[in-house]
């Protein structure tokens, strides 16, 4: 299996922020300087969120 075969398709943290980073912010111009750590936040609050169903890090189903 190589780096980009991933099981279900899931997507590495990193990739994860850069895909939420560059919906924050398309143009890619970060005026404030704090794209990454807003997406990254945002992954944390959708995380803290999430229920038990399709969350494969606590191995629920």
């Amino acid at each position: 299996m190589t780096d980009t075969d991933r099981p279900w398709g899931v997507l590495t943290d990193e990739e994860l922020v850069q895909r939420v980073a560059g919906i924050i912010d398309p143009a890619g111009l970060d005026a404030l300087g704090d794209t990454e750590e807003r997406a990254r936040n945002m992954i944390r609050l959708v995380k803290a969120n999430t229920t038990c169903i399709g969350d494969m890090n606590r191995g629920c189903y």
